[in-house]
C-alpha cells in the first residue's frame, strides 16, 4: 500500500534547539520483505519515517545505533 503517491514525505523534527524539515522516500531496508530496524506492530509508517529521517539528520542508521546519535 502506498500512503503518499507522491512517494515523499516531509518530516518536521525538533533538533538542538530548532526546527528542522527533513524530506525522505517510502523506501525502507528490508531483509525479505521485514524492516531490519523499526519494526510497527501494525501497518503504521510513521515508525519507519521517523527512524529515517533521524538518521539521516545524523548521517545514517549505524550512526544511530540503540538510540543514540552522539
Amino acid at each position: 500500500i502506498n500512503i503518499n503517491p507522491s512517494d515523499f514525505y516531509a518530516v518536521k523534527l525538533f533538533i538542538d534547539g530548532e526546527w528542522k524539515i527533513i524530506t525522505t522516500d517510502d523506501w525502507f531496508p528490508c531483509r525479505g520483505n521485514m524492516p531490519l530496524f523499526a519494526k510497527p506492530h501494525t501497518n503504521e509508517i510513521w515508525v519507519m519515517l521517523l527512524e529515517k529521517c533521524w538518521a539521516k539528520e545524523f548521517g545514517s542508521y549505524k550512526a544511530i545505533e540503540a538510540g543514540s546519535s552522539k
